[in-house]
């Protein structure tokens, strides 16, 4: 089995056909590969030292709820993602495919915001059903009141995916997955509200 500190990503940036650095990232994702391209070219533009520049992306291990495992317990692994946007979700689910290659990805998804929910409903809903299991918790408020009748539920009932669950507390996603989760299962925690306090 690979891990995510596993997942290495190693590339050349080129322009015009001229090898500008070769990059190795401890980060998994196109998304993070993108990113190290964008930093390599302006660095390029600004006539800054490229070399120095991909020695320093090879030592980012990444930031505070970014893809953060935050640990193992009895062979499940646990990553923390502040992923609250369609686009953002898919990235991280992506990059956990190809960073945990052949195991089983459940995503815990707390939508934030009522006014973002209800706007992207079919988006949130397409995103997440690229999981093997997909639990959808109630939505965290942050600054607003739900003056919209929206619910985390009405995004599993948009999904394709069949293994979609809508457990409204947190308390009720821990028991679920306590009494789920085997040995090998990787628990995306995604959001940007309180779910993170879920790995607790």
């Amino acid at each position: 089995r690979r891990g995510a500190r596993d997942a290495q990503t190693r590339f050349v940036v080129a322009r015009d056909r001229r090898s500008l650095a070769v990059v190795h990232l401890q980060l998994p994702g196109r998304h993070n590969m993108l990113n190290a391209c964008a930093v390599v070219a302006l660095c390029d533009q600004l006539h800054l030292d490229v070399s120095r520049m991909a020695k320093a992306l090879s030592t980012f291990k990444g930031t505070h709820r970014r893809f953060e495992i935050v640990g193992e317990v009895h062979g499940v692994t646990i990553v923390d993602d502040y992923a609250h946007h369609p686009t953002k979700i898919r990235a991280t689910l992506e990059a956990a495919r190809e960073c945990f290659e052949g195991r089983k990805l459940w995503a815990v998804f707390q939508p934030h915001t009522f006014s973002r929910t209800r706007a992207l409903l079919d988006d949130f809903a397409a995103a997440l059903d690229a999981a093997d299991e997909v639990i959808v918790t109630e939505v965290f408020p942050a600054r607003e009141t739900d003056t919209l009748g929206v619910s985390g539920a009405q995004i599993v009932e948009r999904m394709h995916q069949p293994r979609k669950h809508f457990l409204a507390t947190l308390d009720e996603a821990a028991a679920f997955l306590q009494a789920q989760l085997v040995s090998g299962d990787v628990v995306m925690l995604l959001g940007a509200g309180d779910i993170n306090r879920l790995a607790e």
